[in-house]
């Protein structure tokens, strides 16, 4: 028979430690990949630590966005899902300088109903509350993912300079739809990827080419 009083290990705690440069830049764009509406499961942000592994998970409906941060001194394992707002408004001060060197380290506590952030150095302590019921439930994200093998012929697997999709910024794209085509060559997706776009308000036509390349493991 099991014991109604122990707790899970997904409904226990965790503490670990992250940098704070890391954090900052990873849980910015996490923030950024949200549903802006309150009250709403969307809003919130899941954390998920385990084996030494922080996973961050986002989605706004549209776009699902998963960060996975290794820890090297952390404990215990735990997942929730934390406040958004909260969270984007936090702006983590400069680091102080200590013995010639700065200090960059945040200490995370975490349980099923709140996560606090300790900027030790700086003796400011941030406490985000989880949002949602019981009954919430965030959606599961990882089945959303398709399982691509190397050998799955089904796939074909490219990479693209960031700089390429950075371009695609400065076309002159409708701002009421933000919607623009791209074309793959079926016998050669290799070959140029072309990315066209019709602003109908400005009657502005663009179009560029992406120059793809194949990953190796």
């Amino acid at each position: 028979m099991k014991n109604p009083n122990k707790k899970s290990k997904k409904e226990s705690s965790a503490n670990f430690r992250i940098l704070k440069s890391v954090f900052k830049k990873i849980i910015k764009q996490n923030c950024a990949t949200r549903l802006k509406a309150e009250y709403h499961i969307l809003n919130g942000i899941k954390f998920e630590y385990s084996n030494d592994k922080l996973t961050l998970v986002s989605t706004d409906g549209n776009r699902l966005l998963v960060n996975e941060i290794l820890v090297n001194d952390g404990e215990g394992e735990c997942e929730a899902i934390f406040n958004g707002d909260i969270l984007e408004k936090i702006t983590f001060i400069k680091d102080m300088l200590i013995g010639g060197s700065f200090v960059d380290l945040l200490e995370f506590e975490m349980t099923p109903d709140q996560l606090t952030i300790k900027d030790v150095a700086n003796r400011i302590t941030y406490c985000i509350p989880k949002i949602g019921t019981v009954d919430s439930k965030y959606p599961e994200y990882r089945k959303l993912f398709p399982k691509i093998n190397k050998d799955d012929k089904d796939y074909t697997t490219l990479g693209v300079n960031i700089r390429f999709l950075e371009e695609l910024k400065r076309m002159s794209v409708n701002s009421r739809h933000n919607i623009l085509k791209l074309s793959f060559k079926n016998n050669n997706p290799l070959s140029c990827i072309v990315a066209e776009t019709q602003n109908e308000d400005e009657e502005v036509k663009s179009k560029t080419l992406i120059m793809p390349i194949q990953l190796r493991d």
